[in-house]
């Protein structure tokens, strides 16, 4: 269900299988991998017991070949994958099985279709023979699907289809599909490889012939009955023709919601910009009249503290500090505890009054993923006592390098420091506070740990929603400007005996997560409700709040999380059927950074368009499945995009529950997590018209 294509069959060789026929003895994934050029690979998930009993992997692989390779031979070279930290001594350029729990195949030249062998062996010895007992024969089957891009247009009595196709070498028989709630809808079963919804109208039917061009156009019109009633989707006729090609609906409305669109266009494309707030402190800003080459410590309300420093690191230029005692503001009323904020005196990022900024409040029930997706955008991993939790945002890195297209300054993705200035030691830059923050004992960022091996938490405590409001986790984007996001415990964000969560107070922008699950399992009360759910988070907000909130106005990101089994989990009666998303669907793409613009501009951009188009399709889902809840939605909310999204990729990353956390299985796949950011950005001005 997406631009890409892929299957596979994994057998277990010999006495290992144990009469078994079964053809997926290991589990394989579709993988993209951001950290290098975003390469798709073949994930293969190794499970622990097999780790332990062998001690490498040895994986022969001959793309776009229909024959095993003939690993006696020694014609094919394998890539060698150890299964024990010790082997090989933890050398760097070395292939290690335990760091992420899986081999990687990856596509060469876009090639990853072919046949394989893994033969794993207990010696270390590299020349030992491998034993068919203790192999796996696979064969995978990928493409990249080619697009057929089309356009619907209605008009009063008819409809004219407008297409655009690639180089085909067979006739594609296409049909179009005309029904209410149209958009989306289940075109097609793949269990059984048959249309859910066809016509029987053979005058909506029509061929797309090859005819040896690069890119070739098709051009009808059709007579039909009702324009007003109906919404229309093109269809393959034979459902094999979707396993190479992908159809792209690329209307902008249809008739009965036209201008009603163009309105929510007009509104949704202006940007909401505000003056820079303290990010430690809430207060704005007052900006202070700086000589170059000075030494000037000043509070960020523009007070000067100190013209002198004794640390170096602070000589001869200008320090902006949070000029509250955070020391008692952070202070649990009646506790008796520790302040959140041990130092006062904060150091404020180095041109963050003078760059756009957004503090981006992250909010949802329990069980609504909320936490694994921030677990995804920050990417913390462990390095122990030594270095601490440490943050490797590719993600974030991948935006940057797509918008900030300045020839001058720092264009790298830094996670904020807590470093703090002394004034007792004579205005010293102390690490004390930041420390505190990157140690593995600390819920601060231990709780977005994504390492394999490690535990995610799938369940926070209510009383960590304080703390957390004091420690947001921030980022300096390049030159784009900081973000800071601030997260909201989903236990404290539902209990009615809280009163007002801080974290709200700080918010220029807001992250709404849902859980977009299908499954009645994973839902909080019992039943799945996703509009409902919408509209009790969006209720909820400004309840919390001690500040009011200009919920009508402020931009929302509206994420729903679970992307992969909304895809493909597909309910079986065909009421149900018609609210899930077909192929024609913008929103089931995957390939997101290949969208993203080489001139760094956001508007008028493939990926503007594409975001736009996502977020109208999620509303009509909607809209069928609750139209008044919706209707209250879209009447009250002003500034929202709808977002879908997967932090792992597949429910099967994780392990079953435990205290309160979930072990990370195998590396996660992230799928369309960027997208709400990216929007948000654009909104908060970071990102330039």
């Amino acid at each position: 269900m997406s631009e890409f294509y892929f299957d596979y069959k994994c057998i277990a060789m010999g006495e290992q299988a144990n009469g078994k026929t079964n053809d997926k003895a290991l589990d394989f994934y579709l993988f993209q991998d951001y950290d290098e050029g975003n390469t798709m690979c073949a994930q293969i998930y190794i499970p622990k017991d097999i780790q332990e009993k062998f001690a490498v992997a040895k994986v022969y692989f001959s793309a776009n070949d229909i024959a095993f390779p003939d690993i006696a031979s020694g014609s094919v070279k394998p890539t060698i994958w150890y299964c024990n930290k010790n082997v090989g001594n933890r050398i760097s350029e070395l292939n290690y099985i335990s760091t992420d729990n899986s081999i990687f195949i990856k596509s060469e030249n876009g090639v990853l279709s072919g046949c394989g062998i893994i033969a794993f062996s207990e010696s270390d010895d590299l020349n030992e023979a491998p034993l068919v007992n203790n192999c796996y024969k696979f064969i995978i089957n990928y493409s990249k699907k080619e697009t057929i891009s089309y356009q619907i247009v209605e008009s009063i009595g008819s409809i004219d289809v407008q297409i655009i196709y690639p180089l085909i070498r067979n006739t594609i028989k296409l049909c179009v599909i005309q029904k209410e709630n149209a958009k989306p809808t289940l075109v097609q079963d793949r269990e059984n490889q048959v249309n859910k919804f066809g016509t029987s109208n053979e005058k909506l039917v029509f061929e797309l012939k090859p005819k040896g061009r690069i890119e070739d156009v098709f051009k009808a019109t059709f007579r039909v009955d009702d324009e007003i009633k109906f919404n229309y989707r093109l269809a393959f006729c034979n459902p094999s023709d979707s396993r190479h090609y992908l159809l792209v609906d690329e209307s902008d409305f249809t008739m009965e919601d036209k201008e009603e669109r163009r309105q929510d266009r007009k509104e949704k494309n202006q940007v909401s910009l505000s003056n820079p707030k303290c990010p430690y402190c809430g207060d704005s800003m007052t900006p202070y009249e700086y000589k170059k080459g000075d030494t000037a410590i000043v509070s960020c309300k523009g007070k000067e503290l100190s013209k002198t420093a004794k640390d170096d690191r602070l000589k001869g230029k200008l320090t902006v500090v949070c000029g509250k005692k955070l020391t008692e503001l952070s202070k649990p009323q009646g506790s008796g505890e520790a302040a959140y904020i041990e130092k006062d005196k904060l150091i404020i990022p180095e041109g963050y009054a003078e760059r756009p900024s957004m503090n981006v409040v992250v909010a949802g029930f329990p069980k609504s993923g909320k936490t694994i997706y921030l677990s995804s955008l920050f990417n913390m991993q462990n390095g122990g006592t030594a270095r601490g939790i440490q943050s490797h945002p590719s993600v974030l890195k991948k935006i940057v390098s797509a918008y900030d297209k300045s020839k001058k300054g720092n264009k790298s993705v830094e996670e904020i420091k807590f470093f703090n200035v002394d004034e007792d030691k004579g205005y010293w830059l102390s690490e004390d506070c930041e420390k505190t923050r990157t140690s593995p004992t600390e819920e601060i960022k231990r709780r977005y740990v994504m390492t394999v091996g490690e535990n995610v938490e799938a369940q926070t405590d209510k009383g960590d929603a304080d703390k957390l409001s004091w420690h947001p986790i921030g980022y300096r984007l390049g030159n784009l400007g900081h973000a800071f996001f601030y997260d909201i415990p989903g236990e404290a964000f539902a209990d009615k005996n809280t009163k007002n969560v801080r974290a709200l107070d700080m918010a220029d922008c807001l992250l709404a997560v849902i859980n977009g699950s299908n499954k009645v399992a994973d839902s909080v009360n019992g039943k799945v409700d996703p509009v409902g759910d919408l509209l009790a988070t969006l209720k909820r907000i400004p309840l919390l709040s001690k500040n009011k909130i200009d919920m009508k106005n402020i931009p929302i990101a509206i994420v729903f999380t679970k992307h992969d089994l909304k895809l493909t989990d597909y309910v079986k009666n065909d009421q149900e059927a018609e609210l899930c998303f077909d192929e024609n669907c913008h929103i089931v793409k995957e390939n997101i950074f290949e969208m993203l613009p080489k001139d760094g501009v956001y508007e008028g951009s493939e990926l503007e368009r594409h975001i736009d188009c996502s977020s109208y399709e999620f509303e009509h889902y909607l809209k069928a499945k609750d139209p008044t809840n919706f209707d209250e939605i879209k009447k009250n909310y002003k500034n929202i995009k709808f977002f879908t999204c997967s932090a792992l990729g597949s429910d099967n990353c994780l392990g079953k529950p435990k205290d309160k956390t979930k072990e990370v299985l195998f590396r996660p796949r992230r799928l369309r997590v960027e997208l709400p950011i990216i929007w948000l950005m654009y909104k908060k001005g970071l990102i330039k018209r």
